[in-house]
């Protein structure tokens, strides 16, 4: 009796296990053909057009979804490389854009937003007031970052319907790094 019990909780743990591996639905997407097959499926997922990109040298894009069963996260990106010329016309642009300028706070002790200016590498990262018609941050959180020295810009949008707040008030210092590197993974170093 003891025996089948066994086999019966040995079984059910492998089932729960096996749907857990396959319901998981991590994967990155890359090239520019991917870029417009989403901003045509799903407009939230993606708040930067082309033509917001400027003129670029070369553009590089990236979708990734991160989650299990229904929970998903989506990190897109778009890394361009600009001529001399036409990375001052960009930075032109982009100084003209409204940036968040404060953290906001969840609750006491967890944040939506716990940096609104950030480094990683020779990257500066500065987040977007929303630009999302749908969701507030942290649902949609739209980023901008600079390469001075490599005349390269990302322009980055995250999305995700059922968070609430990125961390708690002790995870704050260096965060949004750590949320980069997890809903981008990008190497920005």
């Amino acid at each position: 009796m003891k025996r089948k019990i066994l086999i019966a909780v040995f079984s059910i743990a492998i089932v729960f296990l096996v749907v857990f591996v396959f319901c998981s639905n991590n994967y990155t997407e890359r090239g520019v053909d991917k870029y417009i097959k989403k901003v045509n499926s799903n407009s939230d997922l993606i708040n930067f057009s082309l033509e917001e990109v400027g003129s670029y040298k070369d553009i590089y894009f990236q979708s990734h979804k991160t989650g299990y069963f229904l929970f998903t996260s989506y990190g897109n990106l778009i890394v361009a490389s600009y001529s001399d010329s036409e990375f001052e016309e960009q930075m032109t642009y982009l100084n003209k854009l409204k940036y968040q300028t404060e953290t906001i706070i969840f609750d006491e002790s967890k944040y939506a937003l716990p940096e609104t200016e950030f480094q990683i590498g020779d990257w500066q990262f500065k987040v977007l007031e929303n630009k999302s018609p749908n969701y507030s941050i942290p649902k949609s959180i739209d980023i901008v970052a600079v390469n001075k020295s490599a005349f390269s810009i990302a322009y980055l949008t995250f999305y995700d319907q059922d968070i609430d707040y990125l961390c708690e008030a002790s995870e704050r210092d260096g965060y949004m790094e750590r949320f980069i590197n997890k809903y981008f993974e990008y190497d920005f170093k």
